[in-house]
């Protein structure tokens, strides 16, 4: 039942173009443990 509604949650938010590319999050964790991390990606990147 809980991940019925996630799954439900989680297609609302790309009907409704609340995404984050997955260029974004691929830079954004290639950054962690540098001397200069990437701030969290927001919707949109």
């Amino acid at each position: 039942m809980a991940e019925a509604a996630a799954d439900a949650h989680a297609e609302a938010d790309v009907a409704a173009g609340r995404l984050i590319s997955h260029d974004a999050v691929k830079k954004w964790l290639a950054s962690w443990g540098s001397d200069r991390p990437l701030p969290r990606p927001n919707i949109g990147d």
